[in-house]
Parts: structure tokens; C-alpha cells; sequence
């Protein structure tokens, strides 16, 4: 299942991003430092 682990890659990125821009929006709480 490559696309499966792109789209879990793909998400993470743009959750570090999000968060790098916007901190105030916590999407994934309780996933700080995984």
C-alpha cells in the first residue's frame, strides 16, 4: 500500500506546516512529538 503511506507522509507534512503557520488550529491533539 504505497499510496497509503504517501497520503500518511503527505499528511503529516501538511500538518507540520499548518502548525509552523498557524498554531492556533490543533488539528491533532495529543500528537505533539511523535
Amino acid at each position: 500500500m504505497i499510496i497509503g503511506i504517501a497520503v500518511l507522509v503527505g499528511a503529516v507534512i501538511l500538518s507540520r506546516k499548518a502548525k509552523g503557520q498557524r498554531p492556533n488550529e490543533p488539528e491533532t491533539p495529543g500528537n505533539d512529538g511523535e
